[in-house]
């Protein structure tokens, strides 16, 4: 944190290790390289190096609230200006000399980000700082399983009970119908 100057970059650097600390979100292992390349104008013969650098993580598990810090010394770039960004591009800029962050919501188990930065010159060591950490997705339990309806199987006993009552009913109005015009000839 001693690169920190800026209030914001210095709140979410404090912020981020303070979550670490207390264990409410995980530390994350962010793999860096270094390549050097140097680049030869072929018609005037002037010589450039640009330095790569490399953050590489995999998410060891399904992940939410992932932040990563990246602290650069002036000794690597004095300014954002001196940087170009090739990979996956910082959420914010924390401090122009420069600290920037990236910030994902979720990242599935295995997956690879790749936040890799050109400096605009030639460097012989890394010397960035990374601060990465996230939240461990907790497996929700599935949900119980669905009682399966069990089709209902008709009986004998109640097709019996269903033709008796249908012919109660038939021989009812049968009556109803005899009465009924026994009536109308008195």
């Amino acid at each position: 944190m001693s690169f920190a100057t800026d209030p914001d970059a210095i709140s979410a650097l404090q912020t981020l290790k303070n979550a670490i600390a207390s264990g409410e979100l995980d530390g994350i292992s962010v793999t860096s390289t270094l390549s050097v390349y140097k680049i030869t104008n072929k018609n005037t013969g002037e010589v450039e190096y640009r330095s790569q650098i490399k953050l590489i993580f995999t998410a060891p598990y399904d992940m939410e609230e992932v932040k990563i810090i990246e602290t650069i010394p002036k000794e690597m770039a004095s300014t954002i200006e001196d940087m170009v960004f090739i990979g996956e591009k910082p959420t914010t800029i924390l401090q122009a000399d420069p600290i920037v962050e990236w910030v994902f919501d979720s990242i599935p188990k295995g997956q690879t980000k790749d936040l890799s930065y050109i400096i605009k010159k030639k460097i012989t060591e890394i010397k960035s700082i990374t601060t990465a950490a996230g939240k461990k997705v907790e497996a929700v339990a599935p949900p119980p399983p669905l009682e399966e309806k069990k089709p209902r199987i008709v009986t004998a006993q109640v097709i019996i009970g269903i033709t008796i009552m249908v012919l109660i009913v038939l021989i009812g109005l049968g009556i109803y119908y005899m009465v009924a015009r026994k009536k109308k000839e008195w």
